[in-house]
C-alpha cells in the first residue's frame, strides 16, 4: 500500500486493514453491494491487510508532511472523512471478510496465487526444481507441500518435458486446458474461451470483419486448439 492510505481497523494482533485514499470512495459508497464487491476486487487493491510485524514503512500524516513533503490532496482528505465513519468502516470490514472467504473457496490457482508466501521447505524445493534438467524436475512435483506450487510445477513440466510425466498426469493437464477452452456460464470471465472468441469474431463491425476464407480459417483454428477437441 502507498503512504496515502487510511486505517480502517485493526483486525487482530499486528494486522491492520488499510484503505487507499486515491480511490473513488464517494462512488463506492453510493453503489450497490454487488458493485462494491467488484470494486474491492480490482487492482491495485482499494483495501489491503498490512502486518506491522513485517516492518512496512508507515508514517503518520504529520511525519509525511514534514519529512517527505507529502500533503494530502482535498480528494484524499474527503476520502478520510468518508472512511472514518463507523458504519462505513464496518461495511468495509464485512466486505473484505467476504472476499477473503471467496478467495479461500477459489478453485483456480491463478485466483489463489497471492494467498501467502511459500514455506521454507517449498522455497528450497523451488530452487532445486529450477536447478535440475527438465528430465528430472517431474519427480519433485509431489514434494511441494503447497498445492499452488505443485500445480504450477506440473504445468511447467507439461510445457517443457511432457514425456517425463505419467499418462495420468498428462491427461489431467489436458483436461484442465479443455475445460477452460470450452467452459460456458459462470466463471468464463476468468479467461477467454473458444465460445467467447467466436462470439467476438461474429460481432466485429463490418469494416473489421475478415473475408469469409480468413474467417473460416480462424474458426477452424479455434475448433482445433489443443484441448478443444
Amino acid at each position: 500500500m502507498p503512504v496515502d492510505a487510511h486505517q480502517v481497523c485493526q483486525l487482530q494482533g499486528t494486522t491492520h486493514l488499510l484503505a487507499r485514499l486515491e480511490c473513488s470512495w464517494d462512488s463506492f459508497f453510493a453503489s450497490s453491494e454487488a458493485e462494491q464487491e467488484k470494486f474491492l476486487s480490482g487492482y491495485p487493491w482499494p483495501i489491503a491487510r498490512v502486518r506491522l510485524n513485517h516492518a512496512p514503512l508507515i508514517v503518520d500524516a504529520s511525519t509525511a508532511r514534514t519529512a517527505f513533503g507529502i500533503v494530502p490532496s482535498k480528494r484524499e482528505m474527503d476520502s478520510i472523512d468518508m472512511i472514518s465513519r463507523s458504519d462505513r468502516k464496518s461495511l468495509l470490514v464485512r466486505l473484505h471478510a467476504r472476499s477473503q472467504r471467496k478467495s479461500q473457496d477459489a478453485a483456480e490457482v491463478e485466483q489463489k496465487i497471492f494467498e501467502g508466501f511459500p514455506s521454507k521447505g517449498d522455497d528450497d524445493l523451488m530452487r532445486r526444481f529450477h536447478s535440475l534438467p527438465w528430465s528430472e524436475r517431474g519427480a519433485l512435483i509431489r514434494q511441494f507441500k503447497d498445492g499452488r506450487f505443485r500445480q504450477l510445477a506440473q504445468r511447467l513440466v507439461y510445457l517443457m518435458a511432457p514425456a517425463t510425466m505419467t499418462p495420468a498426469e498428462r491427461a489431467r493437464v489436458r483436461e484442465g486446458i479443455r475445460r477452460r477452452l470450452l467452459q460456458t456460464g459462470e466463471g468464463t470471465s476468468l479467461w477467454r474461451t473458444v465460445g467467447m472468441a467466436k462470439e467476438e469474431l461474429n460481432s466485429l463491425p463490418g469494416e473489421a470483419t475478415p473475408d469469409p476464407l480468413l474467417k473460416s480459417q480462424i474458426v477452424d483454428w479455434l475448433d482445433n486448439l489443443p484441448g478443444s477437441v
